[in-house]
């Protein structure tokens, strides 16, 4: 069987015909102007024997050329008819949605899977996570197909409990925790359902989850503020990262989840000193988005910006400033500061040893890994010396973590923390109205200004208009180890 084609691709974009050929048109003549009108993976042949216009694909599984007759004749010139090509198209739109739900036999799992990412997924709020499960999964089914456990195309028949176990075995191997597994399998999950759903198959077989005993549990790590100062001093240490920096006052801020501070838009969620996580015209889903007031230390980085909040910045080669069409600076939108966040708290992990950000990165042998470098160095012009590799100590999610830990115990309402973080639900008179009282959050507000004058002792990294920073020397720093 062909791979199912998009049926959104539209049913008339065919190729157009060429030029006619001067003199009588022969048979191989118009099969050549035939095969080149065609929607993948259908296309137009002309038989001579029958002297008629047929639809041709090629059989994956039976490894031959399969052909449907259209019963049009030849036609004026040397293209094929418009009765021909509208064959085709009726061909195409017929097989791109059957008239009823296929046997999981005959459904091919990862034209189905397709289907799901593109109809379903992508009008998710963040549709790149089941896209990135599914090329997991395809990849796992290319090992399948390659070691032999799996031939041809995969059915839907031939997902069972044994092909699920498989995989969470080599995504164990992979040193991949049992939480990120089961997200990936609910990927699985959701696909086969879906297609249920939409009867594209008349049924979808159980896939079964890591048993929370094998999973990691809820990390409890939590940063101190020492550590959290470290971490800001290396973040704005490179420019490279101050979108990292960002990221982490607004955590430590407004205790917003991840995704929802990484998708914030300023020119449309932050208005008069409030920051809408929930973006205008979505609804709320269980990881609910709160209206939350900007403290008067993460305004002071607000003020005068536009547009999406997180964005990577870079500076551009000084060689290319003398020409005044070349910004300084390249910037981009950015969903992910999960590399970035880690190198910073590398950065300050071997700037500050005591402070245990970091634990070394252990091979098979364990023994700790070793990056080699390839390249020669623009200072010295030598090869570095491999340097060890290091692990991090936390994630993005960690600030949000001790944003929490620190609002108990300094006796915030644990009814305001819930509603700052998404965790409590709303009425619909507290949704719509409540943001607008002066006491809203006030006590919330309060602490989070508590909390970063506390940090005044350590740092000044998180001040707007502070002068002259105290920044980390990582250069000095590691020189100082050696």
């Amino acid at each position: 069987m062909p791979r199912r084609p998009d049926p959104r691709q539209p049913a008339l974009a065919l190729v157009p015909g060429s030029r006619a050929p001067a003199g009588p048109i022969t048979d191989a003549q118009r099969n050549d102007a035939a095969r080149k009108v065609r929607l993948d993976p259908f296309w137009l042949e002309w038989r001579a024997d029958r002297q008629q216009y047929v639809v041709a694909w090629y059989d994956a599984v039976a490894r031959t050329r399969r052909r449907v007759s259209t019963g049009i004749g030849s036609g004026e010139g040397c293209d094929p008819p418009v009765a021909a090509r509208e064959a085709l198209a009726a061909h195409y739109t017929a097989y791109a949605r059957p008239a009823a739900a296929q046997a999981p036999a005959e459904a091919g799992f990862s034209a189905i899977l397709r289907r799901y990412l593109d109809e379903h997924c992508a009008h998710l709020r963040a549709p790149d996570k089941p896209a990135y499960a599914a090329q997991r999964i395809e990849a796992f089914l290319a090992e399948q197909r390659r070691t032999g456990a799996l031939t041809g195309i995969v059915a839907v028949a031939d997902i069972n409990r044994g092909l699920i176990e498989r995989y969470i075995r080599w995504r164990r191997a992979q040193g991949v925790v049992g939480e990120t597994i089961n997200r990936e399998l609910a990927t699985w999950s959701g696909c086969l359902t879906w297609a249920w759903r939409q009867e594209l198959i008349s049924s979808r077989p159980f896939i079964p989850m890591v048993p929370e005993e094998q999973c990691s549990g809820p990390r409890e790590l939590e940063w101190s503020p020492e550590q959290v100062a470290a971490i800001l001093e290396a973040c704005r240490a490179d420019p490279a990262r101050h979108h990292v920096h960002l990221f982490a006052l607004t955590s430590l801020s407004t205790h917003g989840r991840t995704d929802a501070i990484l998708e914030l838009d300023l020119d449309v969620q932050y208005r008069k000193g409030l920051l809408y996580f929930l973006p205008p015209g979505d609804r709320q889903t269980s990881k609910r988005r709160s209206v939350v007031p900007a403290s008067p230390t993460l305004a002071e980085w607000l003020d005068g910006r536009s547009g999406k909040l997180i964005r990577y910045r870079t500076p551009i080669a000084q060689r290319r400033w003398a020409d005044p069409a070349v910004p300084e600076f390249f910037e981009r939108p950015t969903w992910d500061i999960g590399r970035a966040l880690s190198a910073a708290i590398v950065a300050a992990g071997l700037a500050h040893p005591s402070l245990q950000l970091i634990e070394p990165l252990l091979g098979p042998d364990g023994r700790q890994m070793m990056r080699t470098f390839k390249k020669r160095s623009a200072e010295t012009g030598k090869v570095p010396d491999p340097e060890p590799m290091w692990r991090p100590r936390g994630t993005p999610n960690t600030f949000r973590h001790c944003c929490q830990t620190y609002h108990q115990a300094m006796g915030t309402p644990q009814a305001q923390i819930d509603l700052a973080s998404g965790h409590a639900g709303e009425g619909t008179g507290r949704r719509n109205y409540s943001h607008l009282r002066p006491e809203y959050l006030k006590t919330f507000l309060a602490n989070v200004e508590a909390y970063w004058s506390e940090m005044d002792a350590l740092t000044k990294a998180h001040r707007r208009t502070h002068c002259g920073p105290k920044i980390i020397d990582l250069g000095a720093a590691r020189r100082e180890r050696a």
